[in-house]
Formats: structure tokens, sequence, C-alpha cells
């Protein structure tokens, strides 16, 4: 991966030794330690992630793509929820709609990385502006996600003491 990100730095062709061409200067790569291998990967390399991925597929570990379809739907609809909620929230204390905000839900971990089992929980984050309280969080939106059809009262579990706020749901049959 170190190359790929040399390649979208470098901005250039790739040389032979995995370094863009005509670019000096410090090699970059993502996350802490530098990668294991930079080369790039042999056709005995190709032939295992093959095998491999041949092997995955035989026992279902990817997700099929009505899955797929139904996880974006989940993420979609949790979306929709939070902009109506950090809305009405900016209404409530402002008075009106307008220069009202917008908050993002953001995936991350495996589904954002891809890497996810079909039957895997998604995880998300609100990325809410300041007039979105702890609070309200914990009281308002929490009975928005209940009054929300496809989720219902008695599957959104808020956590309170938690130090970051979390509420665990299930959507459909979506965690």
């Amino acid at each position: 991966w170190a190359w790929q990100v040399e390649q979208l730095v470098g901005g250039g062709r790739m040389a032979t030794n995995g370094r863009p061409e005509g670019v000096q200067g410090e090699k970059r790569f993502l996350g802490i330690t530098p990668p294991i291998d930079e080369r790039f990967p042999s056709v005995a390399d190709k032939a295992s992630t093959e095998a491999l991925e041949a092997t995955l597929r035989s026992f279902g570990v990817f997700e099929s793509e009505s899955g797929r379809r139904i996880r974006q739907g989940v993420i979609t609809e949790l979306s929709a929820v939070a902009s109506a909620w950090c809305a009405e929230e900016w209404r409530r204390m402002n008075g009106g709609a307008e220069g009202a905000p917008r908050c993002e839900l953001r995936t991350f971990g495996s589904v954002r990385l891809n890497v996810h089992t079909p039957d895997a929980d998604i995880d998300v984050v609100l990325v809410a502006p300041r007039h979105c309280t702890r609070a309200a969080f914990f009281s308002s939106l929490v009975a928005r996600l209940e009054a929300t059809p496809t989720i219902g009262a008695g599957r959104v579990m808020p956590v309170r003491d938690a130090y970051t706020p979390v509420i665990k749901l299930r959507v459909g049959e979506t965690d």
C-alpha cells in the first residue's frame, strides 16, 4: 500500500523500484510503521490471493450485492434521521431553519474498510455541531430513533455512562 500512497502523493509514474519517477525526498506510507515489503506482488502472490479469495467465497465470507444494498440503506436511513434531528435542535434553539448547520454520519471500522462479514455490525460516528448537546443526544435523538418504524421502541439502547456518547440500536436485522 505504501507504493499507492507514493503514487498519489508523488503524482508521477512508478519506477521499477516502487518509487515514483523523478520524486526526491522522504518516503511516505500509511500508518506508524513502514510496510514489511514494498515490492509489487509476484505471480505467485497473485495466485495465492486468488486461491484465498475463492476459499473465502466458498465459505460465504463476502457480503452479497443485496446485503450491501441493505447495509447502505440502513446507513442512509440513519443519516436522514440524524440530519432531521440536527435541524430540529437548531430550530428549537434558534427559532428558524435558516442557516442550520449540518451533521454528518460517518462509517468506520470493518464496514468502512470493506472487510466486514455479512453478519457484521455497522460502526458509525455522528459528527454534529455544538448546538446538538449530549443531553439532546440522549433524549430527543433516542426518541426520534425509537419513533422510526424500522427501529422502534425497545431496539435503541443509549449508553449514558460512556465517556463518548454511544447509542446501540438495531435497524431491521442490522446492528
